[in-house]
């Protein structure tokens, strides 16, 4: 029996024209139960997943247009230049000028990451 082959330039065309989308949706797109299979697409396409809404949401590398912080939303899903809330949260404590506190980045947190970013501004304050 053949095993069905999967072709990443259906994600490529669906991420673009909706610009995000969950694993089950991502599924779907491509027409197969299994996430690994998804994630193997994922990867020859360059990806990023979401630091906020708990790394759920994905896109494709070329989509986001980070702001001057590095970060990028998209219906109220974060995506940074760094990747998860912990890396982003450390580079833009250790950009930040020395008289700025940990707790003021939790502005650049979602309200779904906002208890993270204030339990992880606690830590290093």
């Amino acid at each position: 029996m053949r095993t069905p082959s999967f072709l990443s330039d259906r994600l490529r065309e669906f991420l673009r024209s909706q610009r995000i989308a969950t694993l089950p949706e991502l599924k779907q797109a491509l027409g197969t139960s299994v996430d690994i299979t998804v994630f193997r697409k994922l990867k020859e396409l360059s990806y990023r997943s979401s630091y906020s809404h708990r790394g759920r949401f994905y896109t494709l590398d070329e989509i986001p247009r980070f702001d001057a912080h590095g970060l990028w939303f998209f219906r109220q899903v974060g995506f940074s230049r760094w990747g998860n809330l912990v890396t982003t949260l450390e580079t833009l404590v250790g950009d930040a000028p020395k008289a700025a506190s940990p707790a003021s980045c939790s502005s650049f947190c979602t309200s779904r990451s906002k208890t993270h970013c204030c339990s992880w501004s606690s830590r290093v304050a």
